[in-house]
This record gives C-alpha cells, structure tokens and sequence, in this order.
C-alpha cells in the first residue's frame, strides 16, 4: 500500500510541476498611440530579460497582429499580442 501511495505521490507531482502557464493579453491601440506602446514594451522588456533569467518567467513573447484594412472583420482585432510563460 505505501508502495502505491507513494508512485501517486509521485506521479501527481510531475504532473504538477511540468505543467507551465501562458498567459495571453491583446492590446488594441487607440489612433497615434503605436510610439508610446512601444516605449512600454522597451521598458518592460528589461524586466522581462531580468525574471527569465532568474527563472521567475520562461518566455516573453510581443506580436503585432497583420490586419487588411480592407476586411471589416480584421478591424475587430488586437494590435499585439502578449504572452508570459
């Protein structure tokens, strides 16, 4: 019986730490604000370098989405997408 608590234990606590987290934000600008966002992500980006580092953080991901102009439906998008991991 200890023998099968104890591979339980086991088992559940790999499971429990290879898990990892992703976080996702989008961020949608307003008209003339693409300079001051991107000063933001410059100052975080030294944050984000120093917390992978030390592994407090996997990744830092910071995307601009593509939009068609043309496409109504694309204008119902993010302008970036952020993921922490």
């Amino acid at each position: 019986m200890k023998k099968l608590l104890y591979i339980t234990f086991l088992f559940i606590t790999t499971i429990f730490y290879s898990q990892s987290q992703i976080s996702y934000e989008a961020i949608w600008l307003n008209e003339g604000m693409q300079e001051q966002y991107m000063e933001v992500e410059k100052f975080w980006s030294e944050i984000k370098k120093e917390a992978i580092s030390r592994d407090l953080q996997s990744a830092w991901v910071v995307w601009k989405v593509v939009k068609n102009p043309d496409n109504v439906e694309h204008q119902k998008k993010p302008d970036y997408i952020v993921m922490n991991g």
